[in-house]
């Protein structure tokens, strides 16, 4: 029961507040709706005033965008301070023993991190419910408070924190709460008239006051009220103060940097000169001093601190030449104390890999010749390097330069050569180009005539070995020391289907080696062509002896290819183990 209650309709304070009974709240004390809204709207169009300003003045203006933020961060401060008037004051109003918390932990503990997440709800949709509570006890028949709004603006705090790493949606989520807050704050006030007695409006004297109906006669008498009124007093000092702050400090020459051209080379060979390049310009009213801080692939490699005079500019040289390897970069620039990138800066750089030539291949054609004939040789030439240029190849024939070519080659490209070549010598030559090499034998192909020896180290004797080669190809048939069978003693060419007689052999012991095939190499004393080599496991031995007033010598044959000579046992062996012709 509301025993006299006069509002001031233009300061909104209670002029003579009194309620019969002793459970009641002291309504000494009433919610303020005009200086809350009023501050919490200026206060959210100056914070977004303040960190826009701060934020388009990062880069070339740091220390009015630090000026800005520190604002912007007493404005929410402040901000904060008005939020907190309006929950103790709440509270306030519905103090009595079922309470559920006093005014000051109400509005003080919403100011501890973490914790204030949970009291949120306490605080807030705690206090409609409390509210109702009060209402049910004390004014019965008065409207109540909705609940939902309180418990979905609780709700709408927690998912501030839950999407700090996704700013835009939890700076929209902030402005959301600011906003729905200034609701919380209307429809606190306009429904807490049972308790306030703000339901009517009444001048000093108790008559009832004529409505007002201008903006005009608003504004004065919200300016009337501030005398009495020391919230609103010192919240309009407070706005007045950050306008004027606004205001001095744009007027406030300062220097203004931009940087208006940044040049980075696209390519560059690897240890060229590199120099990047960044016109700066100041375009502000005094002098200053600017940071800029190049970045390769985000790592800060350099830093100069520019200084410029009030409307000049500077080109300022980046000099990196020999610090990178050939590859892919992305260079960007730092600008101001901040180091603040911007997209449209960020540009590619690619440092080249320097010619670099290779022989990959170097092939003969064929690598065995007869001296009367040509060898072609195929050289392929790759420039693993990315940058044209040109190269001088070498072909040798050991150690003597044949054929000099200059080579002209685009990066990652290859090009095949041929050159044809001829040697008069038989022998083994290699062949080479910028120090890749192959091995070419030049033979000497001739047959020689049936009974040819080859090999006549251990003649002097009277021993005697007939050889029948009855074999579609020509032999070679060798006398060897079965305790030096790497060397031949004795060694006779027989045609194919052909036979010859091998006198003068010295009395010993011996291992008869033989060898078949095509192309004879006069050379190295060889076949060259489906070739095959062979020994008699069987030791001969050749004695002579003198009987009756004459010679007794020994006397071998054998028939190689007959019918005969398949019973007698004989050997395989490879080439290197057979007995050598040459000395």
């Amino acid at each position: 029961m509301v025993k006299g209650s006069v509002l001031c309709c233009a300061c909104g304070f209670n002029i003579k507040p009194g309620i019969a009974g002793t459970e009641a709240a002291d309504n000494n004390y009433l919610l303020d709706k005009p200086f809350y809204i009023i501050s919490l709207i200026s206060g959210l169009l100056l914070t977004a005033l303040a960190v826009f300003l701060a934020l388009s003045s990062l880069i070339s203006d740091p220390l009015f965008s630090i000026i800005m933020f520190i604002i912007a961060l007493c404005i929410l401060i402040f901000a904060a301070l008005v939020s907190f008037i309006y929950v103790y004051s709440s509270w306030l109003l519905i103090q009595n023993d079922s309470s559920r918390t006093t005014p000051g932990k109400a509005g003080g503990l919403l100011f501890i991190p973490v914790f204030n997440l949970y009291w949120v709800f306490q605080a807030i949709w705690g206090f409609a419910i409390d509210y109702n509570r009060y209402l049910q006890k004390f004014y019965p028949d008065e409207p109540k408070l909705p609940e939902k709004p309180f418990l979905a603006f609780s709700i709408l705090v927690v998912l501030i924190p839950l999407f700090i790493f996704i700013p835009v949606i939890s700076l929209l989520l902030g402005l959301i709460c600011w906003l729905f807050f200034i609701y919380l704050i209307i429809l606190t006030c306009n429904t807490t008239g049972a308790i306030t007695g703000s339901s009517r409006s009444y001048t000093e004297t108790g008559t009832e006051a004529n409505p007002i109906k201008s903006n005009k006669n608003r504004a004065v008498m919200y300016l009337s009220s501030l005398k009495a009124n020391k919230l609103r007093l010192g919240g309009t000092i407070f706005v007045a103060i950050v306008i004027i702050t606004f205001v001095f400090t744009a007027l406030i020459p300062r220097s203004n940097f931009q940087v208006s051209r940044f040049s980075v080379p696209k390519q560059i060979a690897a240890g060229d000169q590199l120099l990047i390049t960044a016109h700066t310009e100041n375009r502000g009213k005094t002098a200053g001093v600017y940071n800029l801080t190049l970045l390769i692939d985000d790592n800060k490699v350099n830093s100069k601190k520019v200084k410029l005079d009030a409307q000049s500019s500077k080109r300022v040289v980046f000099d990196l030449t020999g610090q990178y390897k050939p590859g892919d970069y992305l260079v960007n620039i730092g600008m101001g104390a901040f180091e603040i990138v911007q997209d449209n800066h960020l540009q590619s750089l690619k440092i080249l890999k320097p010619a670099e030539f290779h022989i990959n291949n170097l092939q003969l054609t064929p690598d065995q010749i007869d001296h009367k004939e040509e060898v072609r040789v195929t050289v392929e030439v790759f420039n693993t390097g990315e940058i044209e240029d040109s190269m001088t190849l070498n072909l040798m024939i050991n150690d003597r330069v044949e054929i000099t070519r200059d080579i002209n080659l685009k990066g990652e490209t290859s090009i095949i050569k041929e050159f044809t070549l001829q040697i008069d010598e038989p022998g083994l030559y290699t062949i080479s180009a910028n120090g890749t090499s192959d091995i070419l034998e030049v033979l000497k192909i001739e047959r020689p005539s049936n009974g040819t020896m080859l090999v006549r180290d251990s003649g002097g004797g009277k021993g005697i070995l007939r050889i029948s080669n009855h074999q579609t190809a020509d032999m070679v048939v060798i006398l060897v020391d079965p305790d030096e069978p790497e060397k031949g003693l004795m060694a006779a060419y027989v045609h194919a289907e052909n036979s010859y007689t091998m006198r003068g052999i010295r009395d010993g012991n011996y291992l008869i080696y033989y060898s078949s095939g095509e192309n004879w190499d006069a050379h190295s004393k060889r076949f060259t062509y489906n070739t095959s080599y062979r020994r008699f496991e069987d030791i001969i031995d050749f004695e002579t002896s003198y009987v009756n007033e004459g010679y007794y010598y020994g006397t071998w044959e054998i028939k190689l290819g007959s019918a005969e000579d398949k019973g007698v046992p004989k050997v395989t062996v490879n080439y290197d183990q057979f007995p050598s012709l040459t000395p």
